[in-house]
């Protein structure tokens, strides 16, 4: 899929308040129709910094995007090797800066490539998909009045002029050691003529999805929808408002690279070794036998780029490496495009050696200490690896050993002395005003009570203290 759009509309205004929190990227007056990746934050914590939290989020998903470029289609796991190294950052900063602390941000991200769309947030600002005029996707908002919505207390209608409406339940942070989880979404669907639109929760207050919809159903220009949008919000929002609007102008067809066909176990080091040596003997045979150095090449990325899509980055190392080899050499633009993409990959990988090496010496601590809370939380992190990372063999040994250990614990506990360890750890997070570790804490709580009668009571207590965390 070659997407081609129209020239990105952005604007980020103060509005009714004082400064403005929020912060785009790219900056409005640099985009250009070849850009692909669009960001729309909103500050929070006015007088604790909303919006160098805001500012420091775009900087540093824009950066990881230009330094480490997806190797192939971006996912979900790409997202959070960004998000993580943003949040490292930020808490450098906060432990420079203490005046800092409790600020964070929203975040909406949106970006192009061969296979689409793909789409992150966390917070209430929002991105729609829009064609002709109707919401074909909408993020939902991590929000009290969402989950008031969800759970069918308020109505949609309500929600708009709810007095929590700007609670939020999720926000980018650097915490020092609680990990924001951000919704990702893959959108296939995308035709010409369709609208992505990212805003902060000041829009919402003079556009709501009808009313957008109205206004992208028009036949006016992007850059005409924009100016309806500034005109309407200016003087009469409350809050800072900023936007991207991004219109799909065409959609070409790309060659797809058919995938290796998959294999019943994880191809070890020096296998992929060996194949190297093959690969370089099968090589020499094919250029002696008269192919030209570009067919070669060619030959050689084709087999790389298919085993970037399939996510064996160490194997595609193999094949662009190889490329060094060739005698004649390959030309000088092959060889800087296939060296960049290389790059990406050993960064990828050994990003995720160090978060494996980091769970491993987290997983030894907690089975040498046998401490229940720090087991569980160890657990969880590996758990949220699992989910957001291609399969790696090391970190599920390190998952069943974790697991092996929490089974052994708990079954050295009655129901009702976990229910109490967790809700201990669940008050410290209460008095950090960390209101979604509070609710995970409660519900595993909850889990872990069962039927038993002290362990309930126990959780009963609690209940009255988490409905009243903001």
């Amino acid at each position: 899929m070659n997407i081609q759009i129209f020239p990105p509309q952005g604007l980020s205004e103060t509005g009714g308040r004082p400064h403005n929190e929020d912060a785009i990227f790219p900056a409005p007056e640099k985009c250009t129709e070849s850009d692909r990746l669009f960001i729309v934050c909103d500050g929070v914590g006015g007088a604790n910094k909303g919006e160098i939290a805001s500012q420091m989020v775009v900087e540093g998903f824009s950066r990881f995007f230009a330094q480490n470029p997806p190797p192939g289609p971006a996912n979900e796991g790409y997202i959070n090797h960004a998000l993580r190294q943003t949040e490292t950052q930020m808490s450098w900063y906060l432990s420079s800066h203490p005046e800092c602390a409790n600020m964070a941000t929203t975040l909406t991200l949106l970006y192009l490539d061969s296979e689409g769309a793909l789409v992150a947030w966390a917070g209430d600002s929002r991105i729609y998909q829009f064609r002709s005029g109707k919401c074909i996707f909408k993020s939902r908002d991590h929000s009290l009045v969402a989950e008031l919505v969800k759970q069918g207390k308020i109505t949609e209608e309500e929600a708009e002029t709810h007095p929590r409406r700007n609670v939020i339940l999720r926000a980018v942070k650097g915490s020092g050691g609680d990990a924001t989880e951000v919704d990702v979404r893959r959108l296939s669907d995308i035709q010409p003529g369709d609208i992505f639109f990212l805003c902060s929760d000041g829009i919402n207050e003079q556009w709501n999805e009808a009313r957008l919809g109205e206004l992208f159903g028009s036949a006016i220009k992007p850059e005409q929808m924009k100016g309806r949008i500034k005109a309407r919000s200016e003087g009469n929002t409350k809050d800072n408002f900023s936007c991207y609007l991004v219109q799909i102008q065409s959609i070409g067809e790309e060659k797809k690279v058919a995938s290796s066909p998959p294999k019943s176990q994880r191809t070890k080091t020096l296998t992929w070794i060996a194949a190297g040596a093959v690969l370089l003997m099968v090589m020499i045979m094919i250029f002696r036998g008269g192919k030209s150095p570009q067919d070669l090449s060619s030959t050689i990325l084709t087999r790389a780029d298919s085993l970037i899509v399939a996510q064996k980055y160490e194997q595609a190392l193999v094949w662009f490496d190889s490329l060094q080899k060739l005698t004649p050499e390959p030309s000088e633009e092959i060889l800087k495009k296939s060296e960049k993409t290389a790059d990406s990959l050993r960064n990828i990988i050994s990003i995720e050696k160090e978060a494996i090496e980091d769970l491993g010496g987290r997983a030894d601590a907690a089975i040498r200490g046998r401490d229940y809370i720090q087991l569980l939380e160890t657990e969880s992190a590996l758990t949220d690896f699992i989910e957001t990372h291609r399969k790696n063999p090391a970190v599920d040994k390190i998952y069943d050993s974790i697991k092996k250990a929490v089974i052994q614990k708990e079954q050295a506990l009655n129901p009702k002395e976990q229910v109490s360890l967790i809700t201990a750890e669940m008050e410290t997070f209460f008095n950090k005003n960390n209101c979604d570790q509070v609710k995970l804490f409660l519900m595993l709580a909850k889990e872990k009570a069962g039927e038993d009668p002290e362990a309930r009571a126990i959780i009963s207590e609690k209940e009255s203290s988490v409905k009243s965390c903001n």
